[in-house]
């Protein structure tokens, strides 16, 4: 699976996630962190990223 991202308007600007499928990796470029799936509490990409949606935010590309 390719990256897919994330956007939400904030007050700040645009917020961005990255997700990386193959590696379960989440980036945030913002706070110039990359975590592991596991480290949000969610076992599953999919649950992370009905999590994302509850918060606003919206893909943007897969």
């Amino acid at each position: 699976m390719a990256e897919r991202i994330f956007r939400k308007q904030t007050i700040f600007g645009n917020s961005e996630i990255f997700i990386d499928g193959r590696t379960k990796m989440i980036a945030n470029p913002t706070f110039r962190q990359k975590i592991p799936l596991i480290e949000t509490g969610c076992e599953k990409m999919t649950d992370y990223i009905e999590e994302l949606k509850l918060k606003g935010y919206e893909e943007v590309t897969r």
